[in-house]
């Protein structure tokens, strides 16, 4: 049929096993026996009408563009000072861990010293 959604001008090339619906390349493993059938041109339009038009039409300021990325940029600091934050706690928990247990080491040597000596 002319202008039907289902002809392929690009057919998926040779070896592949991926099925094309609708004009979309699909995975086998994505394509279901109880899947809706979206070869129609009417359930096909439908399905696109849930995508919002806007995001194509509007094109990207650098005013724009620059705030989005000041904003993402923002939450990647917070995010990086606080893992570091969490690594600093850590580090210095395992750090005294470690100090108390040199001390308690070298005064346990430091006693059975002294036991063998005076005992011995």
């Amino acid at each position: 049929m002319q202008g039907d959604l289902t002809d392929d001008q690009h057919p998926p090339p040779t070896g592949t096993n991926a099925r094309v619906l609708a004009g979309w390349l699909t995975p086998p493993d994505e394509v279901t026996d109880n899947a809706p059938d979206r070869t129609k041109p009417s359930q096909a339009l439908r399905d696109l009408s849930y995508f919002p038009a806007r995001d194509v039409e509007e094109t990207v300021t650098k005013g724009f563009l620059r705030a989005e990325l000041q904003t993402e940029i923002g939450s990647l600091r917070a995010e990086l000072h606080s893992e570091i934050g969490g690594l600093r706690a850590e580090m210095l928990q395992t750090a005294r861990a470690t100090q108390t247990w040199i001390i308690s080491t070298g005064l346990s040597l430091a006693g059975l010293i002294l036991a063998v000596a005076r005992f011995g």
